[in-house]
């Protein structure tokens, strides 16, 4: 449709790198195979990008780091935000787009990937953001990731955007004591 040239033409869809650092990609069920959209980590390029997104879709931000973002993944079509997209848009009926977010930071932690949501990426307007986390912030304080998963959940109860937590995979090869701190953090999410 006319609408996806211009996003497409706006966005200017690249099918690897070079990779902005903190920059958003875009998967749309009107994208071609592994094709996705790059758009620049800025509250500019985010308006842009909203005005130009048809109204009539469903919206998935995924929040994560690292392996959110698709670190380990063999192509770009096998980042987990793509297969997540890939997999929800069959679910879905054929004239309602689905449009997932992947806004993974690489590097990054809870309260600085809450506050870059509070700040811009709630301006693409998600149904649903979800927050793959844990490993990044287990190094970090307890407490602060419980204050910032709390702060996420009551921003978005305020736009009537729902949260949900996934469980950051980790390998059962890692020492126990490093597993046991991973999972403290997990029964935060599990908790908040």
């Amino acid at each position: 449709s006319d609408g996806v040239t211009q996003l497409l033409h706006f966005l200017a869809i690249q099918e690897g790198p070079p990779y902005q650092h903190g920059a958003i990609q875009i998967k749309r069920s009107g994208l071609p195979g592994s094709e996705f959209a790059e758009i620049s980590n800025t509250r500019e390029a985010i308006l842009q990008s909203e005005a130009l997104l048809p109204e009539a879709s469903r919206r998935l931000m995924v929040l994560g780091t690292s392996q959110t973002w698709g670190e380990g993944a063999g192509t770009r079509a096998d980042q987990l935000v793509f297969r997540i997209h890939d997999l929800l848009s069959q679910r879905l009926q054929d004239d309602v787009e689905l449009i997932a977010f992947n806004a993974a930071f690489r590097g990054g932690d809870c309260a600085e990937l809450v506050e870059r949501y509070k700040d811009r990426l709630y301006l693409l307007q998600p149904d649903v953001v979800a927050v793959n986390l844990s490993n990044n912030d287990s190094y970090k304080d307890p407490e602060q990731f419980a204050a910032s998963l709390t702060a996420l959940i009551a921003f978005n109860e305020r736009r009537g955007v729902r949260t949900a937590f996934v469980l950051e995979a980790n390998s059962r090869e890692t020492d126990s004591k490093r597993l046991a701190v991973l999972d403290e953090f997990h029964q935060i999410m599990r908790r908040v």
